[in-house]
């Protein structure tokens, strides 16, 4: 949302519009909170508020029979835009996006929208409109007034209502976009009296006369309607040459006596009432051979000693009052044994070190000002256990790698630089909780956990780390044997005055049914999956049936009755097939095939 301010005005002008509050293609449903600049008091009294929002809304719309037969279909879309007005009045935008019909043959990909095809049907649609409203009651207004910005809470909604008997998947998605704008009108409070301050209070034009005191008791103050407060100096004058005349703004006149200061050391000043400043010069004589007398305007008198340089730093220069310049030569000695002592007669005294060097690496080579050179051993150390610590006196500190090793296949042998030699114990994981895993010479071996309960008519195994035996299924499919395990084999036994052979063969209808992808869903017996079936009593293991877990679960009763519950499912799309498999019997024999029942889920956008 781009919210600022602008003023476009001029110096007459008489109203601004700030910046407009805007949000951009924004897809529905929402609320969004825009604002926008308050009318600043500060530049007259507000007369009217003109708002103007201009609104648009798009849809996209894609639909996909999943019947098995050409349906017809009514749509109708619309999107309104609301927003609250600070006068309690509330600003609507209704945009019709259009009354559709159209026939859709039969689903051509069954359990995949593609929404391509003469099955499927599709349109954009996209309508604007613009609303213009004023406010101009006073106490309307009063909400629009002051400092900080003014909210605007918009709720756009959409729909697409679609009327039709079939099974359809379907894509829609509704945007909207909308500016409101504000064009503020006022009046300005100028009396055009330099003599009032302006001002606005409670929306109304205040005009108060000002007070002209500039606190100075050097100025007449007055004001003049046309150019505001006067300030006119006063004249101070004592017509004395020896005074400077001046006012003082907390008491008025004041004669101070002048400072006669020709900013000459070389003159004594003084002042004469009959004609002002005098400056006579004076005499400079210290009485002293060793100086220059002299004397400067800035400085006064001056005594400069004469220099006594024989340039030679090799000589300390002095100046005896009676004989004149003396020359000393220097001692150049700064009691350091490290360094050759000399003198330049340019630089004075040059004290060079000297250099200590053993030619040994393994020596650090310093030297003592009392007794010279010194040549002290270092110390290896890189604090690394890892490494074996030596000197070579051509290359200095060497630091050896060690070698860990615990002749042991079954650790991983490193050295740590903190700890030292670290031996880690290989790790045997091949992630199947039915084997036990260790370490042998180095290499993992993973041992088979072994699962046997000793009975012949069980299938034996192990499922994530635990065995589990399986009763053998002993089922020739006919309904004329009695079927058994004995020692590991299945026994068939035929049935005395058995008669069943007109009820067998039989066969399963599939099935379909709708859900919601938020709510359970209970089917009774009467519609269950064997409703079509008139041969089948009972469905067969129905505490087996499953569905994939992404989907939710489902829960199959005997009777074919069953209940499906999407909670905690994280693959649900609307149009998606959830789809389960059975088996029945008729009271002789199972059915020659498996059921196939589907439930197509249907999600609210």
């Amino acid at each position: 949302m781009l919210i600022g301010l602008i003023f476009c005005q001029s110096a007459s002008a008489e109203s601004y519009a700030p910046d407009c509050a805007v949000f951009i293609n924004t897809s529905t449903d929402w609320t969004r909170t825009q604002s926008i600049e308050k009318f600043d008091p500060s530049l007259g009294v507000l007369t009217k508020v003109v708002l103007t929002a201009n609104a648009c809304a798009s849809q996209s719309f894609k639909i996909d029979n999943e019947d098995s037969e050409g349906q017809s279909y009514k749509v109708t879309s619309n999107a309104k835009l609301t927003t609250p007005m600070p006068d309690g009045s509330t600003l609507t935008i209704d945009l019709d996006l259009g009354y559709r019909e159209f026939f859709l043959e039969e689903d051509s990909d069954p359990g995949y929208g593609d929404f391509e095809g003469d099955d499927s049907y599709s349109f954009f649609e996209k309508k604007c409109d613009e609303i213009v409203k004023e406010f101009d009651d006073p106490a309307a207004l009063a909400a629009w007034i002051g400092v900080g910005r003014l909210n605007f809470v918009t709720s756009t909604k959409g729909t697409a209502n679609i009327d039709g008997p079939g099974n359809y998947d379907s894509r829609i998605r509704t945007f909207g976009e909308e500016k409101i704008c504000v064009t503020y009108y006022y009046k300005t409070c100028n009396d055009d009296n330099a003599c009032t301050t302006d001002s606005v209070v409670d929306n109304k034009c205040v005009h108060t006369p000002i007070t002209c005191d500039d606190k100075n008791a050097c100025t007449d103050d007055s004001c003049n309607p046309a150019t505001g407060c006067v300030y006119t100096p006063i004249t101070c004058d004592d017509s004395n040459p020896c005074t400077a005349d001046s006012c003082n703004p907390a008491t008025g006149c004041v004669y101070t006596p002048i400072t006669c200061d020709d900013k000459n050391a070389c003159t004594e000043d003084s002042c004469d009432p009959a004609t002002g400043c005098v400056y006579t010069p004076i005499v400079c004589d210290d009485k002293d051979a060793c100086t220059e007398d002299s004397c400067y305007p800035v400085k006064g008198c001056v005594y400069t000693p004469i220099t006594c340089d024989d340039e030679n730093a090799c000589t300390e220069d002095s100046c005896d009052p009676a004989t004149g310049c003396v020359n000393t030569p220097i001692v150049c000695d700064d009691k350091d044994a490290c360094t050759e002592d000399s003198c330049d007669p340019v630089k004075g005294c040059v004290y060079t070190p000297i250099t200590c060097d053993d030619k040994n690496a393994c020596t650090e080579d310093s030297c003592d000002p009392d007794t010279g050179c010194v040549y002290t051993p270092i110390t290896c150390d890189d604090s690394n256990p890892c490494t074996a610590d030596s000197c070579d006196p051509a290359k200095g500190c060497v630091f050896t790698p060690i070698v860990c090793d615990d002749k042991d296949a079954c650790t991983e042998d490193s050295c740590d630089p903190v700890k030292g030699c670290v031996f880690t114990p290989i790790v045997c994981d091949d992630g199947d909780p039915c084997t036990t895993d260790e370490c042998v010479d180095g290499k993992c071996v993973f041992t088979p956990i072994d699962c046997d309960d000793g009975d012949p008519c069980t299938i034996d195994r192990c499922v994530d780390g635990k065995c589990v035996f399986t009763p053998m299924v002993c089922d020739d499919g006919d309904p004329c044997t009695s079927d058994a395990c004995v020692d590991g084999v299945c026994v068939h036994t035929p049935i005395t005055n058995c008669n069943c052979a007109s009820k067998c063969p039989w066969s399963i209808r599939n099935d379909l049914y709708t859900a919601s992808c938020t709510e359970v869903k209970e089917v009774s017996a009467i519609e269950g999956i064997l409703a079509n079936d008139p041969a089948a009593v009972a469905v067969s293991n129905p505490e087996s049936i499953t569905i994939d877990p992404k989907y939710g679960t489902i829960e199959v009763h005997e009777d074919g009755s069953f209940v499906y519950d999407p909670t905690g499912a994280r693959g649900l799309y609307n149009g998606v097939y959830v789809i389960f498999k059975y088996s029945a019997t008729n009271g002789y024999c199972e059915a020659k095939n498996q059921g196939t029942a589907k439930i197509q889920v249907r999600c609210k956008r």
